[in-house]
């Protein structure tokens, strides 16, 4: 089985502002951690906003879902093509969206507790003003995913999936960069974690690309093939590892 979601990756200008905080800041934040606890910051080459979490799925049906979310990604610039004529009132001399570019602004300036701030597993960034292309295209991916799965005739997407009862499948879309993970969770109310980590707000994300992104723990051995976005150097700036494993990510589709 592997594990996919479709994401956009922090630029490196700014991924590597984080890891440089990280790495100047994660001792004192670890002191403002109960005893027992541990804090890891997301390594800076990891830093991503998913748009949509897929689920697991075998080997074998990998080639379906790149198929189908082509075909969604077609729909979406459909729609952001209608999105930008609707801004600039038909002129489309610089509609960069209506070329099949993407091209998104989003400012990530506050921090939360996922998934709730007593019980704090990890804290993700997240913008207060949600553009509302990026909120329209996060929806509708989320729908196109969700008529996809449910279909049980040819092309359909129906028993493809083993999905984890224990996954959160948010029903809306919901934009966050994951900062950092804590084992085991803690009550933030009561820490100046959220304090110190302000300082490193507002994070900017220009989204250029969508992918297609396949995740997995590898226990610490060899990198995945392909695009990965593994980095040992970054994860032992940031933390070192949990439990001595690793999370690789590997880009096996760029359809945007």
């Amino acid at each position: 089985m592997v594990r996919l979601f479709v994401g956009s990756f922090l630029g490196d200008q700014e991924a590597a502002r984080l890891g440089h905080f990280a790495e100047a800041w994660l001792p004192g934040l670890k002191k403002q951690l109960p005893a027992g606890h541990n804090a890891r910051f997301i390594a800076p080459a990891k830093l991503h906003m998913t748009w949509l979490f897929l689920g697991e799925v075998e080997e074998d049906h990998v080639e379906a879902v790149k198929s189908w979310l082509a075909t969604a990604v077609q729909k979406l610039q459909e729609t952001a093509g209608s999105h930008f004529r609707e801004e600039n009132s038909g002129e489309l001399e610089s509609a960069k969206l209506d070329e099949g570019r993407l091209d998104i602004e989003v400012s990530y300036d506050n921090l939360e507790g996922w998934p709730g701030k007593d019980k704090a597993r990890v804290i993700v960034a997240t913008p207060s003003a949600v553009p509302p292309l990026f909120a329209k295209l996060g929806n509708e991916l989320r729908q196109e995913f969700e008529a996809w799965i449910k279909d049980a005739g040819p092309g359909g997407g129906a028993g493809l999936f083993n999905f984890d009862k224990n996954e959160p499948r948010y029903v809306e879309f919901r934009p966050h960069l994951t900062i950092m993970r804590l084992n085991p969770a803690i009550d933030l109310s009561s820490s100046a974690v959220l304090s110190l980590l302000q300082q490193l707000l507002p994070v900017q994300h220009h989204i250029e690309e969508m992918h297609l992104v396949r995740s997995q723990n590898d226990g610490g051995g060899k990198k995945a093939g392909g695009n990965s976005r593994n980095s040992a150097s970054s994860d032992k700036k940031s933390g070192g590892h949990i439990n001595g494993r690793r999370q690789d990510y590997e880009i096996i589709a760029s359809p945007w």
